[in-house]
């Protein structure tokens, strides 16, 4: 952070009450903003707060890797690592319990740094706000919203966390214009091997029937299908380090070949350019398959041409030297400079020729957000990163998927699986133990989809909770029983099926044990159930449909579950044969 010193500088505190609506319930406190008039040198502005929960309350937080929910007043510890608010974390505080709920979040959307203690039931935040650009600045203002209804389980606040999250994420989609996006069953990060690359440099672009593009819908996408998966990243597609050879790179560059390290947003030849996309994209889409393209917001190869034609694109750091976020490979590109505009053009072009769904973005939470430290009042950049998701979205490349936990896409990652199939034992354990973490609390991946182990009974919890658990690499999915796999497939596709009715959650728990998820919507009175074990439900009169093998019968009170079975429950009893 920059010190600042000016005697003739205004700083106003501007305080005011405040009513918002939470789901079905009114909370009532106040907002907050800080005016700054002078203090020109000033780029950020550090303070803290203190939020003040009741002994016994729940504070519940997604973030990138990790789902928080720890039980206030009994220990200090701290909860959260500073990160970008909107990024590594969710862009809002809650905590409830017995004597109610609190939410707090930013009006706007800003890309604040954020840590979180808990010191018994109090919860001291503090923050880094960025103050903007001006000669008077001021920050977004800070909500912080309470509401009295008690919440007398656990599982009660957990419900009362997912209504703030759709309030706090459609309030900012609404405000700036993006879609939502739902998550959907997954196949992670799908790529030519680096053989397959080897093979170009050495012999030049392969025949029609050799492409990896064709080879891919051939056999991986037609397992997917038959799997019930309905999205599919291709990574490694775009022109990059993986496709040249090491007497292409620029000396000292650090370039080893990498396919996440791009030289031009242009779908290469190995993989037949635009049309060898389109052919997949088309395939895809007859079998009600959406196809994501990795990119990222704002770095390339550090032996990009591009770099050299246009060094104003280059992104740096306040200490003067280029942003790299940690890689050694590549380089930031300024948000701000003419890259955008270059990157909006040609997104649009790859689209109209071959209509790929949509983007996983990767390195949201660094090159999406990170300043340029040459600018006087130096800000960071989301504001035009998400300008550049509402120009996909304009294009019809909807489907954004992040790099980050967050509002502003499907969140994902952070959960170490790449690791546990490809590094070493230190990766796999780390890996091992955030399975563990989230193992029977998947109702935290609420948006999220995670790369994690998978294991049929959690991957089946994760989709009830409406999250899911990427898989990457199909033929692991080998190593499971015939039971394991026909759990996977039968529930992707009737998640698939259901989603649309997937509008309001109630987890169904009692005491630690949590045994199922009921889904309720605003159009009718049907509900959806995913049971995990064998318990009764309460419906009075009603149709029950079981998903899982087709059967139908009218009840006239309730009926009792079979473990891991959706149910629909329906009121339309004219309509029972």
């Amino acid at each position: 952070m920059r010190p600042s010193y000016d005697p003739t500088a205004e700083i106003a505190w501007i305080v005011r009450p405040v009513t918002r609506k939470i789901g079905p319930q009114t909370y009532n406190g106040i907002g907050w903003r800080l005016r700054i008039t002078g203090l020109d040198e000033a780029a950020w502005v550090t303070l803290g707060e203190n939020g003040k929960a009741a002994t016994g309350d729940w504070y519940v937080q997604q973030s990138w890797g990790k789902f928080i929910e720890h039980q206030l007043g009994f220990d200090d510890r701290r909860l959260l690592e500073e990160g970008w608010h909107g990024a590594h974390h969710q862009p809002f505080t809650y905590f409830g319990g017995s004597k109610g709920s609190v939410v707090s979040y930013f009006a706007k959307p800003v890309a604040a740094r954020l840590a979180v203690e808990a010191r018994g039931p109090n919860l001291p935040h503090l923050w880094h706000i960025p103050l903007g650009k001006g000669s008077i600045r001021s920050t977004p203002e800070k909500l912080w919203l309470a509401n009295k209804r008690p919440l007398k389980t656990k599982w009660k606040a957990l419900d009362e966390w997912v209504y703030a999250y759709d309030s706090v994420a459609g309030g900012y989609r609404r405000l700036l214009g993006l879609q939502e996006t739902q998550p959907k069953p997954t196949l992670w990060w799908q790529h030519p091997s680096e053989d397959y690359y080897l093979q170009f440099q050495s012999q030049g672009v392969t025949k029609d029937e050799n492409l990896w593009t064709k080879r891919f819908a051939d056999t991986v996408l037609r397992d997917a299908v038959s799997m019930g998966f309905g999205v599919v990243y291709l990574e490694g597609l775009w022109e990059t380090d993986g496709q040249y050879p090491e007497s292409r790179y620029l000396h000292n560059s650090q370039s080893f070949g990498s396919i996440d390290a791009p030289w031009r947003l242009r779908i290469s030849r190995a993989v037949g350019g635009n049309k060898g996309l389109a052919d997949l994209v088309k395939r895809a889409h007859k079998s009600n398959v959406k196809i994501l393209l990795w990119s990222t917001p704002g770095h390339l190869s550090n032996s990009s041409p591009l770099l050299i034609e246009n060094p104003d694109w280059i992104r740096w750091k306040y200490e003067g030297v280029p942003e790299t976020a940690g890689y050694g490979d590549v380089t930031g590109v300024d948000l701000r400079s003419g890259y955008l505009d270059y990157a909006i053009s040609q997104y649009r072009k790859i689209r109209k020729s071959t209509k790929f769904d949509g983007m996983w973005i990767d390195s949201f939470l660094t090159f999406g957000i990170l300043p340029n430290g040459r600018e006087k009042q130096y800000a960071p950049q989301l504001d035009r990163k998400l300008f550049l998701q509402r120009q996909l979205q304009k294009m019809g490349a909807g489907e954004l998927h992040i790099e980050g936990a967050g509002p502003f896409g499907i969140s994902t990652g952070g959960y170490g699986y790449e690791g546990y199939v490809l590094g070493n034992a230190l990766d796999k354990a780390v890996a091992r133990r955030k399975f563990q973490h989230i193992r029977g609390r998947e109702y935290g991946l609420y948006r999220y989809i995670a790369d994690t182990i998978v294991e049929p009974n959690s991957y089946f919890r994760a989709l009830a909770s409406k999250g899911a658990i990427g898989v990457f690499k199909l033929s692991l999915l080998k190593r499971l029983s015939k039971q394991g796999l026909a759990l996977i497939a039968r529930s992707n596709s009737i998640y698939r099926e259901v989603l649309p009715e997937l509008q309001i959650r109630e987890l169904m728990g009692k005491g630690e044990e949590w045994f199922g998820v009921s889904w309720s919507n605003r159009q009718n009175k049907n509900k959806i159930i995913f049971a995990f074990k064998r318990f009764q439900v309460e419906t009075g009169a009603a149709i029950v449909e079981n998903l899982m093998n087709g059967d139908v019968k009218v009840v006239k009170k309730g009926f009792i579950t079979l473990p891991k079975t959706i149910f629909r429950i329906r009121y339309d009893l004219e309509n029972a044969q």
